[in-house]
């Protein structure tokens, strides 16, 4: 039998502060490399020793962490989730190495008018709402975005009252 939990944080990329576009997005996926008491490496082997998921992604609206694992594994998987959501500590290596993902990504989509035109016809649509603006992020707004920026999203919208669990 299988144990499921979805976490939603009411904060996706619509909240990203101007011309810090991708905070969202990077603060999602940062969340389980590295953490007070496990390194991202720790906390990888861990989860794949009890065969779990943990997945975390940013919409517009909200962020959005699952996790599903057996239920005889159900309070490793836990501590698990509450140390990636409670604890998380935005190494600078791993910033450095996603940020630098992220960029490559930005450029290879360009080789593609599909991978850019979502991003263009947001920006079209919407103006200059939040909802016009790149949800992962430019090259702009990325080479702006720091760790610390990364701290303050999560310090602001991984809060308790802004957060709804779902089992």
């Amino acid at each position: 039998p299988l144990v499921g939990f979805q976490v939603i944080v009411r904060a996706g990329s619509a909240a990203d502060r101007e011309h810090k576009e991708g905070a969202a997005f990077m603060t999602a996926n940062l969340l389980r490399k590295g953490t007070k008491t496990r390194t991202a490496d720790q906390f990888s082997s861990e989860l794949d020793f009890i065969g779990g998921q943990l997945n975390a992604q940013a919409s517009a609206d909200a962020t959005s962490v699952s996790v599903e694992f057996m239920k005889k594994d159900t309070v490793k998987a836990l501590d698990l989730l509450a140390e990636a959501l409670l604890n998380p500590t935005f190494p600078q290596d791993e910033f450095t190495k996603l940020h630098k993902l992220r960029v490559d990504a930005l450029k290879a989509a360009k080789d593609q008018a599909q991978g850019v035109i979502g991003a263009y016809f947001n920006a079209y649509l919407y103006g200059r709402h939040p909802y016009g603006r790149p949800a992962t992020g430019d090259e702009k707004s990325l080479a702006a975005l720091t760790r610390d920026d990364v701290q303050k999203f999560y310090q602001a919208y991984y809060t308790p009252g802004n957060t709804i669990l779902a089992v």
